[in-house]
């Protein structure tokens, strides 16, 4: 599937973005929303 493709090599890049220090903190609260977002939609029925 072609979702899956994107999502690696969002992944790729977000691991490569994620590496610089100054970044890090971006990518903490950016995970953090995240993973809210999934506990808030997996709730959902």
């Amino acid at each position: 599937p072609k979702g899956r493709e994107l999502t690696q090599k969002a992944a790729e890049k977000a691991k490569e973005y994620a590496d610089r220090p100054e970044n890090r903190k971006k990518v903490e609260d950016l995970r953090r929303k995240v993973t809210e977002r999934g506990e808030r939609r997996s709730r959902q029925p």
